[in-house]
């Protein structure tokens, strides 16, 4: 069991103040129908049917008015309706044991309209405070915390109606509701939407946009859950009654209410809800044979699966009801749910009631289990995982990335946002976040010290290193309540992996940090799980690496074990060779400004090597776009990338990657954000390259969003603030309208460049899409033998494949030494 979500739900700022409030708050409502019963059988000796019909006016009223109730908490908030309704409250309750039965039976349909129950005020308070992925778990410990006001509520009720006066029973509902609404009034827990404009929170919607056919499914599970509710317990007393074995009732009850605690438990530690409609089902399912049970003792053991579906069907339907609630009709939603509910309760026990009487136990929960099962089934196609929540599918899904507002504050925290990674950022904000840039390091890497970066940050911090360091940032941090923290960056993962952790966001841990960084420890990990890996040694010296590489024999790969972008990774064929590479390596500065603190020497993968770009949310894992890389031997490198070929997501190779990708992810704990893993088909399967704990370089995201119309930077986006859209469109393969390749300039040269030959040739082609260069005319030029020194790029865009192949062939023949044009060294004409 994952105590871990309970825990995350847990620290959410108000929420244990709220589930305190909302169990003071319920119960003296679940204790009205029993107290109002003693009241009019017991106090005025009127009988059952009279009683009934008391009731069922409040219960009436309970309905009737919640919708009301919604659209005014959506307008002017829960305060101003909240006073009326304590006052209203106050009065009815006050004078209630004075009233004649019939003045009895319409001010107590008037107090249902105006109370406001204590479940609907927890569950809008979860809906605005905690993000859509936790919300299922937040549901469950709701749903628990009210199946223990049912246990105090009425027994509370019934005690003090009994031992004392029905009157002073109705009393003490009211003093304890005028409590509970003044207690919320001065909490006020259902807060707008962090950076929100007040006046679009309370602008309406059309009401086709919000209440549509999910939404109605929805309800429709809620009323059949509530069936169950009512027509469960008259079914178990009418089932003993039947057997004459009514002694069993509070066993029943008490094992029942155990076990509904253990399935909300289990409930709220899955990693996401399943369908509301199939936990419903499920329920009315089981309810089905219970009527089979000829004994107490079986009926207690048939009626276990029934109790542990019990609170994950409320905390599921409630869940998927909060998610559909656009800015300005969150509580009309969960006002409607609580609605739905209530006349499910309301109808259940008539229904169970008419059975018992014709048919016996057995005709009586068969009765409601297929009328659950029945609506249930009906209401699975509007909630499936391809239905879509209020707007047709768009072409193009970035578009409409937050069609709903999902979280209650939209800061995010990049953590070393530079230059190759601007557009992670825009997206955020093109979705609605604002951004805080955090800086793990005291000073800007050199290589991204010339890259332009817009300001448009709400701050901008610096870690100072060190624990003390990183829980001061942690609280500056905490301040603006960001809803994730994603690293820009290589350099910026482990810190990204830090601070999730102190600040409770959804993060990969800190545990496995190295291993998403250090090369060595990264294969050691994977290796260790159980996944496919090359052979390798962290090289201490050089005679060992001298002694290993002549006992591997062949070709080895030597480079540093914290590094990116190709930098100082050499393929030697010899042990002499390795042994060169490993001084160069030795202490020298990385790419992103720091001293080389390793060195790592691993077997040469030979096959085709490949891009698996991927995002993951709780374990969930999308494959955003897979790239087929073309290598050539050049400037004394036998393997160097020249260009990468976006491919279809399907084909006995893709599904070969794509297993040993999520493996890999699985291994190295990346269970939330972007992943950019390098692997080769070789003539023994897949194998690890290494992998990035962050968005792909380059600009290879957008490169994909031109055929396939999204990103790795959309599903990024899409599973922070989206987690729902996320996992519903997760599974499905990503298709290609265009064929794309992104190629490199390889500079077989060095001097002072004075001009490129052929660019107006490569610009005609017929797939040409645009092109950068990085060294102007003017500037020195290097041999390419990196992904830092390639002269320029280009993309290649077009609808058929061959034009883009055929182009691409002609780039490489036009890219030599004749291509660059150098000034003349010194002494020469």
């Amino acid at each position: 069991m994952r105590l871990e979500a309970y825990r995350r739900i847990l620290d959410v700022p108000g929420l244990r103040s709220i589930l305190i409030l909302g169990l003071l708050a319920k119960i003296p409502v679940v204790a009205i129908p029993m107290v109002l019963t003693l009241h009019v059988t017991l106090g005025e000796n009127l009988g059952f049917g009279r009683a009934g019909w008391t009731v069922a006016a409040w219960t009436a009223g309970v309905a009737a008015g919640a919708p009301f109730q919604g659209r005014h908490i959506d307008r002017h908030g829960l305060r101003p309706l909240l006073a009326v309704a304590t006052v209203v409250q106050a009065l009815f309750w006050g004078l209630s044991p004075q009233m004649s039965y019939p003045l009895l039976v319409v001010t107590a349909l008037l107090s249902g309209l105006l109370i406001v129950p204590g479940t609907t005020i927890s569950r809008l308070a979860v809906a605005g405070l905690v993000p859509e992925r936790g919300r299922h778990t937040a549901y469950a410990v709701d749903s628990m915390v009210t199946n223990l006001s049912y246990m105090a509520g009425p027994a509370l009720g019934v005690a003090v109606a009994t031992s004392t006066s029905t009157g002073l029973a109705l009393r003490g509902i009211g003093l304890l509701l005028v409590v509970s609404g003044v207690a919320v009034i001065a909490h006020n827990p259902i807060p707008m939407p962090t950076g929100q404009d007040p006046a679009e929170a309370t602008a309406r919607p059309p009401l086709r946009r919000w209440l549509g056919s999910g939404l109605i499914a929805t309800f429709a599970c809620a009323c059949a859950a509530g069936m169950f509710s009512s027509g469960a317990e008259i079914g178990v007393v009418g089932a003993l009654q039947h057997h004459g074995q009514m002694r069993w009732i509070s066993p029943i009850v008490i094992v029942f209410g155990v076990c509904s605690i253990a399935g909300g438990l289990a409930f709220g530690s899955l990693a996401r809800s399943p369908n509301c409609a199939v936990v419903v089902g499920a329920l009315g399912a089981v309810t089905l044979p219970l009527g089979l049970a000829d004994r107490a003792p079986w009926l207690a053991l048939a009626l276990l699966p029934a109790a542990l579906l019990y609170v994950p069907a409320f905390a599921a339907t409630a869940a998927t009801a909060s998610s559909f609630a656009l800015a300005g009709t969150r509580a009309s939603v969960m006002s409607l749910y609580s609605t739905a509910l209530t006349i499910g309760t309301a109808l259940g026990g008539p229904l169970v009631g008419a059975a018992l009487d014709r048919g016996g136990p057995g005709w009586a929960f068969a009765t409601v289990g297929s009328v659950i099962l029945l609506v249930s089934l009906l209401a699975l196609p509007a909630l499936g995982p391809r239905a879509r929540r209020d707007k047709p599918p768009s072409r193009q899904p970035s578009e409409n990335l937050l069609e709903e507002p999902v979280m209650p504050a939209l800061h995010v925290v990049i953590v070393d946002s530079y230059a190759p990674t601007l557009r992670l950022a825009q997206h955020f904000r093109d979705a609605g976040a604002s951004l805080v840039r955090v800086q793990s390091t005291q000073e800007v890497p050199r290589i991204y010290r010339s890259s332009p970066e817009p300001g448009a940050y709400v701050d901008d911090l610096v870690y100072d290193g060190g624990p003390e360091g990183l829980k001061a940032l942690a609280l500056r941090v905490a301040a603006y309540r960001p809803v994730a923290v994603v690293a820009g960056g290589e350099s910026g993962v482990e810190l990204a992996d830090a601070l999730s952790a102190a600040l409770g966001l959804p993060g990969n841990g800190v545990e496995l940090s190295e291993a998403r960084r250090d090369k060595y420890v990264m294969i050691k990990t994977i290796r260790r799980a159980g996944v496919a890996a090359a052979r390798q040694i962290r090289v201490q010296d050089e005679a060992e690496l001298d002694s290993w590489h002549r006992a591997s024999g062949g070709r080895v790969v030597v480079k540093p074990v914290r590094s990116a972008a190709g930098d100082h990774v050499f393929f030697c064929d010899t042990p002499e060779e390795s042994v060169a590479a490993f001084r160069k390596i030795t202490n020298a500065t990385n790419v992103f400004s720091e001293r080389n603190t390793g060195v790592v020497a691993q077997e040469y993968l030979c096959g085709t090597e490949y891009v698996v770009n991927t995002v993951s949310f709780d374990g969930h894992h999308r494959v955003c776009e897979i790239w087929r890389t073309s290598r050539i031997a050049a400037n004394g490198l036998s393997d160097l990338a020249d260009g990468g070929y976006l491919i279809a997501r399907r084909g006995e190779v893709q599904d070969q990657l794509a297993d040993y990708a999520a493996q890999v992810l699985d291994a190295l704990g990346i269970r939330h954000g972007p992943a950019h893993l390098e692997i080769k088909i070789t003539n023994e399967g897949p194998r690890l390259v290494e992998v990035g704990a962050r968005i792909a370089g380059g600009n290879i995201p957008s490169h994909a969003q031109l055929s396939i119309g999204e990103s790795q930077l959309d599903w990024t986006v899409r599973a922070y603030l989206n987690p729902g859209a996320f996992h519903a469109g997760a599974d499905e393969d990503y298709r290609r309208t265009r064929y794309v390749a992104n190629l490199a300039l390889i500079s077989p040269v060095e001097g002072v460049l004075r001009g490129y030959r052929d660019l107006e040739a490569i610009r005609r082609l017929e797939s040409f899409h645009e092109m950068q260069i990085y060294i102007q005319p003017g500037d020195r030029i290097t041999r390419t033998v990196d992904d830092v020194t390639y002269a320029g790029s280009m993309l290649l865009l077009h609808d058929t494949e061959e034009v883009v192949l055929r182009d691409a062939n002609t780039v490489r023949f036009l890219d030599g030494h004749g291509f660059y044009e150098l000034e003349p060294e010194d002494g020469q004409a």
